[in-house]
C-alpha cells in the first residue's frame, strides 16, 4: 500500500459526508464492540459470560478438553 493508497483511504469518509472524527469512531466501535477478556485461551464479553463457564466447569473441562 502506497502513501497515495492511505490518503485516498483517509478521505473516503469525507466523500461519503462522514466527519473523520465520526469515521474513526465508528471504526474503533467495529473493532471493539465490547470490551473483552482473555481466559484460558478463550475471550469473554462479560462477567456473565465467565460466570456461566465457570458453572459449567471452567478451568476443570478445560483441562479436560486439553488432556484429551
Amino acid at each position: 500500500m502506497t502513501c497515495q493508497d492511505l490518503l485516498r483511504f483517509d478521505q473516503l469518509p469525507r466523500r461519503l459526508g462522514i466527519s473523520p472524527a465520526a469515521a474513526e469512531k465508528r471504526r474503533s466501535r467495529d473493532r471493539f464492540p465490547v470490551p473483552l477478556i482473555r481466559i484460558g485461551g478463550r475471550w469473554f464479553a462479560r462477567r456473565r459470560d465467565i460466570e456461566d463457564w465457570e458453572a459449567r466447569g471452567g478451568w476443570v473441562q478445560e483441562l479436560d478438553r486439553k488432556n484429551g
